[in-house]
């Protein structure tokens, strides 16, 4: 796995945790880790095409 792929897997986990225990901000956290996830496949996208 990589860093990035290591570090969104925390970052959703950190987000679930935080929609469970604070329901007023798991939304935005959650369209946060999706926006993160997408340009993550973004830039993994570029460099296969490299």
């Amino acid at each position: 796995m990589s860093p990035r792929g290591l570090a969104l897997l925390v970052a959703a986990g950190f987000a679930g945790y935080l929609t469970l225990e604070h329901p007023q901000v798991g939304t935005p956290v959650l369209v946060a880790v999706g926006v993160l996830t997408v340009l993550n496949q973004l830039v993994r996208r570029d460099r296969e095409q490299d």
